[in-house]
């Protein structure tokens, strides 16, 4: 069973056809890590599911400090969503923490297929509502958790996250400085 079969199918109940069309949309890319999947300033044409290893996407301030929005672990579906919809450059660049590996696929072709096939419109939908809930929890997560709290919610999604990214990126996606997250660690570990 292929990896899109497989995600698809513990989402939604596809037809043979609906599996067939995935099969033939995504196909299957190897990256190596600090490698960039999509890149910002660009119009993005293709959506991802991560399979394999750690990515991220991130934005540059002015000041060109970085600013990570999310961290994906596998089986994770990303996109620039905003950019895709509006037809705009990405504000984001989505880039590769380990080896990844991904299937990509069109975007304008995904939305004919569920045009086409109910069943995959219907994951469309469920694809949408996990992502509108991990921006919710993130946003919720910025807004009212302290930076400890965010940590360890973190370490309950991806546990050895420090063994596969540099510290550093943890305390750029918890939105503190490294100081702070090495005072954060040192407060929990000692204990």
């Amino acid at each position: 069973m292929s990896s899109v079969k497989k995600y698809a199918s513990s989402i939604v109940k596809l037809s043979d056809e609906a599996i067939k069309d995935l099969e033939n949309l995504f196909s299957l890319k190897k990256y190596k890590k600090g490698e960039i999947i999509d890149a910002a300033g660009k119009t993005p044409k293709n959506t991802f599911l991560l399979i394999e290893g750690i990515a991220r996407s991130y934005t540059l301030d002015k000041k060109g400090k970085e600013h990570i929005r999310s961290i994906f672990i596998p089986i994770s579906v990303f996109c620039s969503l905003t950019s895709l919809l509006l037809k705009t450059p990405a504000t984001s660049t989505y880039a590769c923490i380990t080896d990844c590996t991904v299937f990509e696929g069109n975007w304008d072709t995904f939305i004919l297929l569920t045009k086409k096939h109910h069943d995959i419109a219907l994951l469309h939908i469920k694809n949408l509502e996990s992502a509108f809930i991990n921006i919710e929890r993130r946003v919720n997560s910025l807004s009212t958790l302290n930076a400890t709290e965010r940590y360890l919610e973190l370490k309950k999604v991806a546990p050895d996250i420090e063994k596969h990214i540099p510290l550093y990126q943890v305390a750029a996606y918890l939105n503190i400085t490294p100081i702070q997250f090495s005072r954060i660690r040192k407060a929990l570990y000692s204990k």
